[in-house]
C-alpha cells in the first residue's frame, strides 16, 4: 500500500482535493467518535479520542491517494518512463556534509526560525474560546500529547504534505512554487488563522530542507522536536504561559531584539552552509516527467 501511495503524485488541483478530504475526515472522525462514546457513555474521553480522531482524519485523503497511485501503476503507458520506476520519498543525500554536522546544524536553524516566528505581530487577538481549546490540548495527559503531537502529527503531516504533495507538485512546477503551495495547504490544514502564519513558515522551512536533502525522516524529526518542545514548555511552565506569552513578554524588549538579530544571522548562515554543501541535484525529485493522469 505504501508503494502505491508514493505513485499518486498529485497536481495542484488534486492537492486541494486532498486538503478538502483531510478537513472532511476530521469532521467525520469527530462525529463518529462522538456517537460511539455517547452510545457507550464513556467518561473523560478526550485523552482517548484525540489520537484516534487525528489518525482517522487521514483515512479519506490516503484512500484517494491510494486510488490515484493504483491507477498510475496500472497505466500501460508507464513502460519506458523512468520516473515511474524510481519514486522514493526518502532518499537522503547530504552531499559534502557529514551527518554529525548536519543534525545539530538543522536543529539550530529550526530554533532560529522559531525565535523569529515568536516575534511576529499577532495581527488579531486570539479569541478566548480558541485559547481554551489550546489549553485543553496542552493540558491533556503527557503520554497522549507525546503520542499525538510528538509522533502521529509529524509522521502523518510530513508524509502527506512534504512527501506526497510536495513531490507531486515538484514534478509539474518550479520547486520553489511547489514548496510555497504545499506550505499554503499545510497552513490551511491547521484550520485556524492564529496558527496559519507559523505553520506556513515552518512548512516552507521543512519543504526547502526536504527539497535539498530528500530526507523525509529529517523533516519528521525536526517537526517532532518542535512539537515536543511546545509540550515540554507547557508541562514545565504551565499551559497559560505557552498559549499567552511571547518572547517579548518573557525576556523583555531589549533581550528580544538581541535574540531576533542573532536568530536572523544564524538562519542566514545555516541556510548558506546547507546550500553550499548539499546541492539540489536529485533527478528523481527535480525533473518533471510525463504524469498527466
Amino acid at each position: 500500500m505504501f508503494r502505491t501511495l508514493t505513485y499518486s503524485l498529485p497536481d495542484l488541483k488534486q492537492a486541494w482535493l486532498v486538503l478538502f478530504l483531510f478537513v472532511l475526515g476530521q469532521l467525520a472522525a469527530s462525529v463518529l467518535l462522538g456517537l460511539i462514546l455517547g452510545i457507550f457513555q464513556l467518561q473523560d474521553t478526550q485523552n482517548l479520542t484525540m489520537p484516534l480522531s487525528y489518525a482517522l482524519s487521514y483515512v479519506l485523503p490516503l484512500l484517494y491517494l491510494y486510488w490515484k497511485g493504483l491507477r498510475r501503476l496500472n497505466d500501460p503507458l508507464k513502460e519506458g518512463q523512468p520516473e515511474y520506476d524510481e519514486i522514493r520519498l526518502n532518499r537522503p543525500c547530504l552531499g559534502g556534509m557529514r551527518l554529525w554536522a548536519f543534525i545539530p546544524l538543522v536543529i539550530i536553524v529550526m530554533l532560529a526560525v522559531i525565535i523569529l516566528l515568536s516575534c511576529l505581530p499577532e495581527g488579531r487577538e486570539m479569541p478566548e474560546w480558541f485559547r481554551q481549546a489550546l489549553s485543553q490540548v496542552y493540558g491533556m495527559k503527557l503520554a497522549v500529547n507525546l503520542l499525538t503531537m510528538g509522533v502521529l502529527a509529524p509522521v502523518l503531516e510530513e508524509f502527506l504534505f512534504r512527501g506526497i504533495i510536495l513531490t507531486g507538485l515538484s514534478r509539474r512546477m518550479d520547486p520553489w512554487w511547489a514548496i510555497l503551495w504545499s506550505s499554503v495547504l499545510f497552513a490551511i490544514a491547521h484550520l485556524n488563522p492564529w496558527q496559519a502564519l507559523p505553520a506556513f513558515a515552518m512548512g516552507c522551512f521543512f519543504g526547502w530542507l526536504y527539497y535539498r536533502t530528500r530526507s523525509l525522516w529529517a523533516v519528521i524529526g525536526l517537526h517532532s522536536l518542535n512539537n515536543v518542545m511546545a509540550i515540554a514548555a507547557a508541562a514545565l511552565f504551565g499551559v497559560e504561559e505557552v498559549t499567552q506569552e511571547n518572547i517579548q513578554s518573557v525576556f523583555g524588549e531589549t533581550a528580544a531584539y538581541i535574540m531576533v538579530a542573532v536568530a536572523a544571522i544564524v538562519l542566514v548562515a545555516g541556510i548558506g552552509l546547507i546550500n553550499k554543501y548539499i546541492p539540489a541535484k536529485n533527478k528523481s525529485y527535480n525533473e518533471k516527467g510525463d504524469i498527466s493522469h
